[in-house]
């Protein structure tokens, strides 16, 4: 059964369903010239992000904003400030479109980053999907840092761990 909510932010302008979708309510707005026109609610279409997630331009106060589907269905059912605790949502099926509340969980970062395809067996490595690439970086005060990209696993693997050792040492100083 299909329930929606409204959407943080967007009271009484837009919801998002426990299915991943997303709908504009009936409602009366006031154009520039001072004339007043009626809205009708529809379906909204979903556009992919650069990193293949669902998206939907949102306009509130003549500004458009684009939102993640996921974002909008784990604040609207799961939780409001999951972000402030140092929280992620994850696919549990690690697939970035299905958006639907079944799919979604709050997580750390860390356990978000070892669930991903293409997940090096090493702290701070992935596989970079578009280069084949394998990726390194670290979380540095909750905040992510690039550490760049290498043919070789183990390469990127002594580059995260180079960052782990000069970061002790900025703390122990």
């Amino acid at each position: 059964m299909e329930i929606f909510k409204d959407i943080i932010g967007y009271e009484g302008l837009y919801q998002v369903s426990n299915l991943g979708n997303v709908k504009s309510l009936s409602r009366i707005v006031k154009r520039t010239d001072g004339r007043k026109q009626e809205l009708k609610g529809k379906a909204l279409k979903t556009i992919k992000s650069s990193g293949g997630y669902n998206q939907c331009a949102l306009y509130k106060d003549g500004s458009r904003r684009l939102i993640l589907v996921h974002t909008m269905v784990s604040k609207a059912f799961i939780s409001t400030d999951y972000r402030s605790k140092g929280l992620v949502v994850r696919h549990k099926n690690q697939v970035r479109t299905d958006d639907t509340l079944e799919n979604l969980e709050v997580v750390s970062r860390g356990e978000s980053l070892s669930n991903r395809k293409g997940t090096s067996e090493f702290v701070g490595v992935s596989l970079c999907n578009t280069t084949g690439l394998w990726a390194a970086s670290i979380f540095i005060n909750g905040k992510q840092k690039f550490l760049g990209r290498f043919k070789e696993e183990i390469l990127a693997h002594y580059k995260h761990q180079q960052a782990v050792m000069d970061n002790i040492k900025k703390q122990i100083k």
